[in-house]
C-alpha cells in the first residue's frame, strides 16, 4: 500500500501551509507536488476552511461558494449536515473539503494508486492537535468529481489521522485478541441503545472466536482499571456521552463513586487503561461517544476542543477508532463487521479500516444525503509503521477448527446468561474461589437452552486455555445412570478430546488393571496411536458393565490426575494454552443420570457425581478441575433440590429460567443482527439477512420483540417469523453480504 502525508501547518496571518508527501522505496518522504496554501475564514468564531484565489474554483456548483469561503453558506451547511441534511449536502461538504485540501495533489495521488498492484492508498492527515478548526470537520467524506475517496472506482483509499507520539510499536497479536467493552450506564438504558448494539456485534465476533469478550456496564473510572487490570484486554470499547472541558480538552462522562456521573479526561483515561501491573497500553482503543472524535460540530460555542481520542494517541495508545458525532445502527454495522473481517485477514489496521468505511458507504441508501459512513474517525500514531498487522489469525483458526470437532460452537448469537459466564470466568480464575457451579431449573429443563450454555462455556473455556469435557446431551433414556458409566464416559470423552485438540492419547491404566480403576499416564508404547486410543475405548466399555461399588475417594484420586495429566499435556499446544491451563467437566442434565434399573448395577451416576465434587471440582487444590452442571430440581426424585440445600463454599447455584426482559429485548436484537448461515436451506431466506428496527418505530419494534416470549429456545421457533411480518413497519431487511458481493462484482480490481 502506498502511503501519502498530507501535513498541514498553520501559517502567520491566518490559513495553512499543506504539503503533500509520498513514500520513496528508500523510506524517505518526498514532495509530491510544491506545497500550497489553504486559507481560513472565520465563520461564528471559530476557523473553517477555503481555497485561495489563486486556486479559485470556477463553475455553478453548490460547493463554489464553500470554497471561497462565504461565510453564510458554510454556516448554513454545516448546521444542515448536523441536524439534518438535504439531499446533495453530504457531497457539497465533501467536494468543499476535498477542493481545499487536496485537489492540487489529487492527480498525482491517483497515479500513485495506479502504479500500487494493490490498487490502495493510505492518505495520512496530520495537523497540531489544538487545531480544533480542523479537527472538529469530517475529512473522511472528502469526495472528488468521480465519487468519494472511500468508494472510489480507482482503488482503495484509506484517511488516518495522525498524532505526533514518539516512537510507538505494535506487537501483533498472535492469540485471541481480548476485547473489553465498557459502557457508562447499563446497556439496557434506552440512551445508549445505539451503543448497545455494537455489544450485539462483539458477540457476534465473540462467538465467531475472533475474541475473548468482556463486557463491564455501568463503569467509572476506578472499575475500568480494575478491568483492564484483571483481563489486561488488547481492545478497548467505550461508549459514553462525550463533553468537553472548557479549556478544550475531551472527556467521557464516566460513572462516579456517589452514583452520579463524572467527566474523565485523556489523563485519567489512560492511567485506567495501564492499570495492569505493567503499565502497558491497549493496542487499541475505540470510544462511541457523541464529540469523541472531535469539538461540537455546530458553531455556537466558541470553545476550542482537541478531540480526545487524538489525545489518547498522543499519550501512548497506538491506534484509535473514534465516531465523530452519532452514527446510523447501519453504519455502524457494516463498518465493524468489515473492520473486523479484514483486521482477520491478516490486513494493516489503515487497511481495514478503509474496508470498514467503503462497506457502510455501499450500504448507505443515500451517501449523498447522509454521513454516517464517513462518520468512524481513524486516529494513529504518525510512528507506527502503516502496514503493521494487528493480528495473526493462525491460532485463531486453529481453535475454530478445534471447537467446530468437538461440537461447540452453535449459530445464532448466544444471548443472556451473564452470571452463569461471569462464574464460570471466576472458576478457573486464579483465586476465584468457585469449583462447582449448578445451573438449576426448577421445572423441566426443556427449552431453558441449557446444553447451548454449556456448550457456550465450553467454547468459552478453550479459547481461553482451557480444556473442555462435555457430557452429554444425551439421547433419551442413553445417559450414564451407573457411577462405572458415568466413569468410562469420562475416560472416552477425554480421549475424544485429546484426540481433536491433536495431543497424543494419555493411556488408562485400564490397560493392566489396578483395583478395577483406570489412572491415565503417560503413553510410553509406540503403538499407534488410533490403536491406542481404540484399546482405551475398548476397556472403558468392559469397565461400565456392572461389577463391585467404586470407591468414591479413589475415584477422585485417580480423576484429580487424570485430569491434571490431560491440563499439562495441553500446555505443549502453545498459546492460548499454559501453565494455568485447566479440565473443566460440563455435565448436561444430570438429573436424568438418575436410578440404576437394578441394584446390582451399584451406585447411580448422579449420586457419584455429587459424592465425588468438592470445592476444588475434581481436581486439586493446586489445579482445579471446575465442573459445570445443569439439572432440574423436580427430576431424579428431587435430588438435585434435596442437594441445592446443602451446598458449601466454593459452590454456586444458579437459577435456570427464562430469560429476563432486558435480556430478550438486547438480545433478540443481537441475534437478528448476525445472518443465520447455517440455518436449514428452506429457510434461508428468512434466515440469512439480518434485521434491525425502525429508528422511528424502536418501542414498538422492542415490544413486538417481547410477544416472541422469554425462552431462549424461541430464537429459532419464533424471532425470525415475528421480524420478518413486521418488516417495512417495524424494522428492515438487510442483506449485507448480498450487497458486498454486488460491488466486489461490479469492481474486479477490489478485493477483500
Amino acid at each position: 500500500m502506498h502511503r501519502v502525508l498530507v501535513r498541514v501547518d498553520p501559517i502567520e496571518g491566518g490559513g495553512w501551509l499543506v504539503s503533500v508527501l509520498g513514500r520513496s522505496p528508500d523510506g524517505s518522504d518526498h514532495a509530491l507536488v510544491p506545497p500550497y496554501r489553504m486559507d481560513a475564514v472565520h465563520v461564528r468564531q471559530r476557523l473553517v476552511p477555503a481555497v485561495p484565489r489563486d486556486r479559485a474554483v470556477s463553475g455553478e456548483g453548490a460547493h463554489v461558494p464553500l470554497c471561497s469561503g462565504d461565510a453564510q453558506v458554510v454556516d448554513a451547511l454545516l448546521r444542515r449536515i448536523r441536524t439534518g441534511p438535504a439531499e446533495g449536502d453530504v457531497a457539497t461538504y465533501g467536494r468543499w473539503l476535498f477542493e481545499c485540501l487536496l485537489a492540487p495533489a489529487w492527480s498525482e495521488i491517483l497515479r500513485s494508486i495506479e502504479d500500487e498492484r494493490a490498487q490502495a492508498v493510505e492518505i495520512v492527515l496530520r495537523w497540531p492537535a489544538e487545531d480544533v478548526g480542523l479537527h472538529r470537520l469530517v475529512w473522511e467524506a472528502m469526495r472528488d468529481d468521480v465519487a468519494p475517496l472511500a468508494g472510489h472506482p480507482a482503488g482503495l483509499v484509506a484517511i488516518t489521522r495522525a498524532v505526533p507520539a514518539g516512537d510507538v510499536r505494535v506487537d501483533t497479536i498472535t492469540g485471541v485478541p481480548r476485547v473489553l467493552f465498557a459502557t457508562s450506564v447499563r446497556i439496557s438504558d434506552p440512551t445508549i441503545r445505539p451503543g448497545a448494539m455494537f455489544v450485539g456485534l462483539l458477540r457476534g465476533l465473540d462467538s465467531q472466536g475472533r475474541c475473548r469478550a468482556r463486557v463491564e456496564q455501568g463503569v467509572s473510572v476506578r472499575a475500568l482499571a480494575e478491568a483492564c487490570a484483571s483481563f489486561q484486554p488488547d481492545v478497548v470499547h467505550v461508549v459514553a456521552h462525550g463533553t468537553t472541558f472548557p479549556d478544550g480538552r475531551g472527556a467521557l462522562m464516566l460513572a462516579d463513586e456517589r452514583g452520579g456521573t463524572e467527566a474523565v479526561d485523556a489523563t485519567r483515561l489512560v492511567a485506567a487503561l495501564a492499570a495492569n501491573g505493567a503499565g502497558s497500553l491497549p493496542t487499541a482503543v475505540i470510544l462511541s461517544a457523541c464529540s469523541s472524535g472531535s469539538g461540537d460540530e455546530g458553531l455556537d460555542d466558541p470553545t476550542d476542543a482537541s478531540p480526545l481520542a487524538a489525545e489518547l494517541v498522543a499519550a501512548g495508545v497506538p491506534l484509535v477508532s473514534a465516531m465523530i458525532g452519532e452514527i446510523s445502527e447501519s453504519a455502524c454495522r457494516l463498518y465493524t463487521r468489515r473492520l473486523a473481517d479484514a483486521l482477520h485477514a491478516g490486513s494493516s489496521p489503515s487497511i481495514a479500516s478503509a474496508h470498514g468505511r467503503r462497506a457502510a458507504l455501499l450500504g448507505q441508501e443515500s451517501p449523498s444525503r447522509y454521513i454516517d459512513w464517513a462518520r468512524p474517525a481513524f486516529f494513529t500514531a504518525e510512528s507506527l509503521d502503516p502496514d503493521v498487522r494487528l493480528i495473526d489469525p493462525t491460532r485463531v483458526q486453529a481453535l475454530i477448527a478445534q471447537a467446530d470437532g468437538l461440537k461447540l460452537r452453535r449459530d445464532p448469537v448466544f444471548i443472556g446468561r451473564d452470571d452463569a459466564l461471569e462464574a464460570a470466568d471466576l472458576a478457573v480464575a486464579p483465586d476465584g474461589g468457585i469449583g462447582v457451579i449448578a445451573l438449576l431449573a426448577r421445572e423441566s429443563t426443556t427449552d431453558l437452552g441449557g446444553t447451548r450454555l454449556l456448550r457456550e462455556i465450553g467454547w468459552r473455556m478453550l479459547r481461553s486455555g482451557h480444556v473442555p469435557l462435555m457430557l452429554g446431551p444425551y439421547p433419551e433414556n442413553n445417559a450414564p445412570s451407573t457411577g462405572r458409566q458415568l466413569i468410562a464416559e469420562i475416560v472416552r470423552t477425554s480421549v475424544k478430546v485429546g484426540e481433536k485438540l491433536g495431543l497424543p492419547p494419555l493411556v488408562p491404566s485400564v490397560l493392566e488393571p489396578e483395583d478395577g480403576f483406570p489412572a491415565i499416564g503417560t503413553a510410553g508404547s509406540p503403538v499407534p496411536e488410533a490403536k491406542v486410543r481404540a484399546a482405551i475405548r475398548k476397556q472403558a466399555k468392559l469397565f461400565e458393565e456392572p461389577g463391585e461399588d467404586l470407591d468414591s475417594d479413589s475415584v477422585r484420586d485417580y480423576l484429580a490426575d487424570d485430569f491434571a495429566a490431560l491440563a499439562a499435556a495441553a500446555t505443549t499446544l502453545g498459546e492460548p494454552f499454559g501453565g494455568h491451563s485447566r479440565v473443566v467437566l460440563l455435565c448436561d442434565d444430570v438429573h436424568t443420570w438418575g436410578t440404576p434399573d437394578t441394584a446390582a448395577a451399584g451406585t447411580s451416576a448422579l449420586d457419584l457425581l455429587l459424592d465425588l465434587l468438592d470445592a476444588s471440582g475434581l481436581g486439586r487444590t493446586q489445579r482445579t478441575a471446575p465442573v459445570v452442571f445443569t439439572g432440574s430440581t423436580v427430576g431424579s426424585g428431587g435430588l438435585l433440590g434435596t442437594w441445592r440445600g446443602k451446598v458449601q463454599p466454593g459452590y454456586r447455584v444458579i437459577e435456570l429460567g427464562e430469560l429476563t426482559p432486558d435480556e430478550a429485548v438486547l438480545g433478540f436484537q443481537w441475534v437478528l443482527l448476525h445472518p443465520w448461515t447455517t440455518a436449514p436451506l428452506e429457510d434461508q431466506d428468512l434466515f440469512r439477512v439480518s434485521y434491525t428496527g425502525n429508528p422511528d418505530s424502536r418501542a414498538e419494534w422492542e415490544a413486538k420483540l417481547l410477544r416472541v416470549g422469554l425462552r431462549p429456545t424461541n430464537v429459532r421457533g419464533k424471532l425470525y417469523y415475528y421480524a420478518d411480518a413486521v418488516t417495512g413497519a417495524l424494522c428492515r431487511r438487510n442483506d449485507d453480504e448480498q450487497v458486498f458481493r454486488d460491488y466486489a462484482e461490479l469492481h474486479k480490481g477490489f478485493e477483500l
